[in-house]
């Protein structure tokens, strides 16, 4: 099993590529959405089954500001304003281990090629074993 970093653009591909897409998973955003995540994680090192934990949608995003935030075990990362075009994405979040703990890591990427991929990850450690949720938001400014 690999563990380490992953790279922005694989991350998109696993939550996107590897599974059929969920119902609904393709649509226009309404200006505030979110994706989130459960699963069980227990304290490292320890085996890691699944290696990532991943979901993703793909959704229409109009040209503008948008603020974009990431919560996950560790707390949530500082959100931040991005501007995006006008395009279909593909939004992921992915908690995986990384360095002797977890990260979480949300994508948007830009399927026509219309800006960069954007990304966020948020280091995390777990105490014990339990089910812990995730969850990334972006809305329209």
């Amino acid at each position: 099993m690999r563990r380490g970093p992953f790279s922005p653009l694989a991350l998109c591909t696993i939550a996107l590529g590897t599974a059929p897409a969920p119902q609904g998973a393709c649509e226009a955003g309404t200006g505030r959405e979110s994706i989130g995540g459960h699963g069980v994680l227990e304290p490292l090192p320890a085996p890691v089954t699944p290696a990532v934990h991943c979901t993703g949608r793909r959704l229409y995003l109009e040209p503008g500001t948008y603020g974009w935030s990431l919560l996950s075990p560790g707390g949530t990362a500082p959100g931040r304003d991005v501007w995006l075009a006008g395009d279909w994405y593909a939004w992921s979040l992915c908690v995986h281990a990384s360095s002797g703990g977890y990260a979480a890591t949300t994508m948007l990427c830009p399927e026509s090629g219309t800006g960069p991929a954007r990304s966020m990850t948020q280091s995390f450690d777990v105490a014990f074993e339990y089910t812990y949720s995730w969850e990334s938001r972006l809305h329209r400014r």
